[in-house]
């Protein structure tokens, strides 16, 4: 059995526990430990997180929740850049300082399994320019993976100069 599965005879299952209690507990268990997973990957490994998406928690300013696509990272300082969905401004965070959520089903699962991904939401003029800018960089569409109100289609963008 795998470390990550749930077993149900740990949880009592033989004591007479009820089974959609234990379903649920289990199911709770699996959402902290991608969460965990997340956070993980977020301060330890951000050089990986290129055009993922991710909800930031900001305390000052009237916004305390927003979503934006992580577009670079600080390898020395672990901050990252990442651009605001809603008013497309580019914000400097630390994940260690600042709640963040990676955003995605099965993303964090990616990451976790070495699989490259990155979610660019919708083209925009500087999205376009960031392009322009960096001709090594190499698009794939896919299926989108979150749900978007422009299109059905998502770029996956690699820089291997900026992100390694």
């Amino acid at each position: 059995m795998n470390e990550k599965e749930w077993d149900p005879k740990q949880a009592g299952a033989d004591a007479g526990l009820d089974t959609t209690l234990l379903s649920t507990l289990s199911s709770e268990a699996a959402d902290w430990r991608t969460i965990q997973d997340g956070q993980r990957i977020l301060t330890t490994t951000p050089s990986v997180l290129g055009g993922c998406r991710a909800q930031v928690y900001r305390s000052a300013g009237a916004t305390q929740w927003y979503t934006a696509v992580i577009v670079g990272v600080n390898e020395h300082t672990g901050e990252l850049t990442v651009t605001d969905d809603t008013v497309l401004e580019e914000h400097s965070e630390d994940p260690s300082l600042v709640q963040m959520r990676l955003l995605g089903d099965g993303v964090i699962e990616s990451i976790m399994k070495g699989e490259v991904v990155g979610v660019m939401p919708r083209r925009s003029r500087s999205n376009l320019q960031r392009l322009s800018v960096y001709p090594s960089v190499i698009l794939v569409f896919m299926s989108r993976q979150v749900p978007a109100p422009d299109d059905a289609l998502a770029a996956i963008i690699l820089n291997p100069h900026r992100f390694s």
